[in-house]
């Protein structure tokens, strides 16, 4: 377990804090653009994807909270520089250049329908590029496969899963996960540029990588 705690859960509440700018744009904004694509009319509503689209966000706070207590410190601070490029630049996004999604009619009254409801009723329709979803889900999906190398088909079985379900919720268009996943890549090759500032472990690919297990620091 690492010994600095209290800075590294510091790190990972100031990631939510610049995210949590995201509420007052999402209900605030009221014009905008829709960038769509013509292969967004073909995928359908599929009401049941709300669970591993709503299931992300406990699979990120757990993720990031236990790589504060467990994660290599260098491979630590690369995630958190990584995050911060990431929602920074996207909230950026999100004032600079709003976006926003065309929402269909919910038909029926079963569970996964009315759980749709409720999130078309709370979560407005802005910020749609890039999609956060998206690049949460990919930056934790890089951070912990080069850290626990053994699991990272799990995390990309995550990753396909929650890109997935923010189509078949019609929660986000196709251009938005592009936008999600390359914001996270470019967030990625920074935070490793960052904490190894063009040394030999970070050309080498050598930071942070396991077989299993965790370091302690």
């Amino acid at each position: 377990m690492s010994k600095n705690i209290p800075r590294r859960f510091g790190l990972y509440a100031l990631v939510f804090a610049i995210q949590s700018l995201y509420l007052p744009l999402n209900h605030g904004l009221r014009e905008g653009v829709i960038w769509d694509t013509r292969w967004d009319t073909l995928i359908p509503l599929w009401a049941v994807w709300i669970v591993p689209y709503s299931m992300a966000w406990p699979v990120w706070l757990a993720s990031y909270a236990w790589a504060a207590l467990w994660m290599e410190e260098k491979l630590y601070r690369a995630l958190m520089v990584a995050s911060v490029v990431a929602v920074v630049t996207a909230i950026a996004a999100f004032t600079l250049y709003p976006t926003y999604i065309i929402r269909p009619a919910l038909v029926g009254s079963d569970w996964a329908t009315e759980w749709m409801r409720w999130l078309y009723n709370t979560d407005g329709v802005f910020n749609a590029f890039p999609s956060g979803h998206v690049y949460f889900t990919t930056i934790l999906t890089l951070f912990w496969s080069r850290w626990l190398p053994r699991g990272r088909w799990l995390w990309g079985a995550f990753w396909l899963v929650v890109c997935l379900s923010t189509l078949f919720t019609k929660q986000h268009y196709i251009p938005d996960l592009f936008g999600g996943a390359g914001l996270a890549w470019v967030g990625y090759r920074v935070g490793l540029w960052w904490v190894s500032y063009g040394s030999a472990d970070a050309r080498e690919g050598s930071i942070g990588v396991q077989s299993g297990g965790y370091v302690n620091t």
